[in-house]
């Protein structure tokens, strides 16, 4: 049961020229019968129909809707009510006329809790039987005529088995004949549910209606019993009913031929059957007839024993034995909504053209404005010559005693004596016929400052292993192809080699050690990390720190040097091996005094022959080194490692050096880059705001054609929610296959052309900041694209209608 105390609702309420289009209503219907809402245009009487359904709101009063008062407009509950309790009939059919009949039925199943594919079948294929539509299923709504349409739509009123069935100017747009045959079909559903029919046509009014309210300016100015109510007795030309016909019945050789006739039979038919393949021809002559009709499972006639079988049509068929009213009983599922989103994908279509193609354009504007954006804010350290922990200090005629004097400086943590890059040799096992080693310069740092994490190939180093840089082993590479070096592989099949005996050119095992090069870092900077020990062997002529031979190492006579003026000599030294040790001796690094006598046996049999190498202690190279380097004691420079570079260096001045260093300030450096390059980073801005702003636009376009689609389902009970889950499918797969391919399309195309033709880099891109922009450009897409639509669902279903039909 339906009430109505006191509705009154205004339009443009509150404002000089308010009118009251629904004044003071007082109603109430019954469970069945047919009640028409007649009067002229302009009246309310359409106003008052969408009162009633939930549709438009009111200002006062309330209402009854089977059992629940309502006393102030909700959208959630007239959603759960139309969805459960309403069918509505529209003039202009309201079907969605690019998708098929059975799509169109099928969302009222589902909010009933039916899901199940083929239930949903035979119910929509029972439903359009009773609407005479037996075989209309997959036929698109826009190959209909109206009356059809106008059938589907009372196919899609009853599919939730409502109380009510609210008509809004039905017959409207419909010829007579069709007209009739709808009235016909609308007087049949009023037999067990209640219909409230708005019209203006007086004569459907007085021959169809239970009750008839007259309505004049918003208000109830009659309300009476009909009771001029006439049988259905109208002839409608798709339904044949057999018993309006005389009957005549042929029987001969296995065949019963019924011949039914409206008038009495005159002439003869002559019927040739022809059965041949399965299939029946058939040739008839008559002079009286003018056409055949054939009757199939295509066809559009009905027919009917007798009269009363119109009204069990209503009533044979079990359509909601399994209805289940639940408010999580969904139209379009998740699922439902992507998979419908994907159905509907169609690119080329003239009208998604624009649509995709804007998107896409703003895919690319937005990769363009992020990467230049990006490569503004891209500052990494810059590669130097020297690792950037080292600080140079000026040192003016200091001697070797007094150099020492840096370590009494908070934050010096070593002193490295080698200023800059020194040239190394490394060998190339692969090609054994090339007799010169390979070269390359590169500034030594102390392998315990080396860092595990910048390792990028290869393994940490063991004892006298080293590791170099990736840029020395670029230039190895690039620079000694023809020798077989083509990656960081074979690198590390390179060793360094310390010549002790002889030219460079000798391949003899016993005149150089070799070091492993364990592997390749990332410290961008020319550098080779080792231990000190090492360094100083390296780059000290004919004097190396005995450790470094590790076990082969063995005293034969004498001790270790205890200090710069002594070393050991080799066995293998001429006048040792002829049996005199000399007292003292000239090479290279200087005159010393001989301390000992040292063997270098690797394999504890086999003495190498080292006799041009001298041994020592890392402090006395050091020493020697110094001198050889220094030995005007005129102004030098040498370097001091510190982890807190910045520290040390205010320090260092305090003390009164003269230092310099490649400190490295992100902050810095990057507002450097951003003042330098304002007009990019404006740019990128600007494209991306540019974008948003269109996103915006096109997405409010879009739903402008859509408005009609979403009005039909505010108006069938489909909640805002899943409208928006809908719309929100729809987004992230037209983003996906716009903005997002466009966006990563720019940056594979940008990329490789500043790769391949080696332009100038104006664009950054990261794996990280990609990712975020993918991500931010389906937030974007879906927050703008869902503004219009929030907007528009504030509105009530009649609101939408309205600016839909504007």
């Amino acid at each position: 049961m339906i009430k109505l105390e006191h509705i009154t609702k205004y339009y443009n309420k509150n404002k000089i020229n308010q009118i009251t289009v629904c004044n003071d209503v007082n109603l109430s219907f019954k469970d069945t019968g047919l009640v028409v809402i007649l009067g002229p245009s302009g009246s309310g009487k359409t106003t008052l129909l969408n009162v009633i359904s939930g549709m438009d709101s009111f200002d006062e009063g309330k209402i009854t809707f089977a059992g629940e008062t309502l006393e102030k407009y909700s959208q959630r509950k007239w959603d759960k009510i139309r969805k459960n309790k309403i069918g509505y009939v529209y003039q202009n059919y309201h079907l969605i006329t690019g998708i098929s009949v059975y799509k169109n039925i099928e969302p009222m199943f589902k909010m009933q809790g039916i899901t199940d594919e083929a239930v949903i079948n035979e119910k929509v294929a029972k439903l359009l039987k009773i609407v005479n539509l037996e075989n209309y299923s997959d036929r698109l709504v826009r190959q209909l005529s109206g009356g059809e349409q106008q059938r589907v739509a009372f196919a899609r009123a009853l599919a939730n088995n409502p109380d009510v069935i609210l008509a809004d100017e039905p017959t409207g747009n419909l010829d007579g004949k069709t007209t009739i045959e709808l009235m016909n079909l609308i007087k049949l559903i009023s037999k067990n549910k209640l219909v409230v029919l708005v019209t203006h046509e007086k004569a459907l009014c007085n021959y169809y209606a239970d009750r008839i309210i007259k309505i004049s300016s918003g208000k109830i100015v009659e309300d009476k019993i009909n009771e001029q109510v006439k049988n259905l007795d109208y002839i409608q030309e798709h339904i044949i009913t057999l018993s309006d016909f005389k009957k005549s019945t042929t029987k001969t050789d296995g065949m019963v031929v019924n011949r039914f006739t409206d008038s009495k039979i005159k002439d003869e038919l002559n019927i040739d059957l022809i059965e041949r393949n399965k299939t029946l021809y058939v040739k008839i002559d008559s002079d009286s007839l003018k056409r055949t009709k054939y009757i199939d499972s295509d066809s559009e006639i009905v027919i009917l024993n007798k009269p009363e079988d119109r009204v069990k049509r209503l009533e044979t068929f079990d359509l909601y034995d399994d209805v289940n009213h639940s408010d999580k009983n969904q139209a379009f599922t998740l699922k439902d909504s992507f998979k419908n989103a994907l159905e509907r994908i169609n690119i080329f279509k003239k009208k998604n053209i624009i649509l995709y193609l804007v998107l896409f354009l703003v895919g690319i504007v937005i990769s363009v404005s992020i990467g230049l954006i990006g490569e503004i804010y891209n500052v990494s350290e810059p590669f130097v010559e020297i690792d950037s922990n080292y600080i140079t200090v000026n040192m003016n005629k200091s001697k070797y005693d007094t150099y020492n004097d840096l370590y009494n400086i908070a934050g010096v943590d070593q002193i490295m004596l080698v200023n800059e890059p020194f040239r190394f040799k490394l060998t190339n096992p692969k090609y054994y016929e090339l007799r010169e080693s390979i070269s390359v310069y590169a500034q030594p740092i102390d392998i315990k400052y080396f860092d595990e994490e910048n390792l990028i190939y290869g393994s940490l180093p063991n004892e006298y292993d080293i590791v170099i840089d990736r840029s020395v082993a670029d230039v190895i590479i690039n620079e000694n192809r023809d020798k077989g070096i083509n990656s960081y592989k074979d690198v590390i099949n390179c060793e360094f080699k310390l010549q002790t005996n002889g030219s460079d050119t000798y391949k003899a095992i016993d005149t150089a050690l070799y070091f492993k090069i364990s592997g390749i870092a990332n410290g961008n900077s020319q550098s080779v990390w080792m231990k000190e020990e090492l360094i100083y062997s390296f780059v000290t002529p004919n004097l190396i720190d005995y450790r470094i031979m590790q076990d082969g190492f063995e005293i034969v006579s004498g001790d270790l040097p205890v200090d710069w003026t002594r070393i050991m000599i080799n066995e293998n030294y001429p006048s040792v091996k002829l049996g005199d040790i000399p007292y003292n001796i000239g090479i290279t690094a200087g005159n010393f005094y001989i301390s000992g006598v040292y063997r270098y046996s690797p394999d504890g049999i086999t003495s190498y022959d080292f006799g041009n190498t001298m041994v020592t202690e890392l402090p006395h190279i050091k020493d020697k080194y110094f001198n050889i380097t220094n030995f005007r004691h005129s102004a030098f420079e040498l370097l001091v490692y510190s982890e807190n570079v910045k520290s040390t260096l205010v320090n260092l001045e305090n003390a009164g050096y003269e230092v310099s260093a490649n400190v490295y300030e992100p902050i810095n450096a990057r507002q450097e880059k951003l003042e330098e390059n304002q007009i990019f980073f404006i740019l990128g801005i600007g494209g991306i705001l540019i974008s948003a702003f269109s996103i915006l636009l096109i997405m409010r376009a879009s739903l402008i054609s859509r408005m009609y689609e979403v009005g039909v389902y505010r108006n069938i009970g489909i909640s805002r929610k899943e409208i928006r889950r809908i719309f929100l499918s729809e987004i992230i797969i037209t983003t996906t296959l716009s903005s997002v391919l466009g966006y990563l399309l720019t940056i594979v195309l940008l990329t490789q052309a500043e790769s391949s033709i080696q332009l100038v880099s104006i664009t950054h891109y990261t794996w990280l900041t990609s990712i975020l922009v993918i991500v931010g450009l389906y937030i974007i897409n879906i927050t703008f694209g869902l503004i219009p639509i929030n907007i528009l669902l504030i509105k009530t279903p009649s609101a939408i209608m309205k600016l839909n039909d504007m």
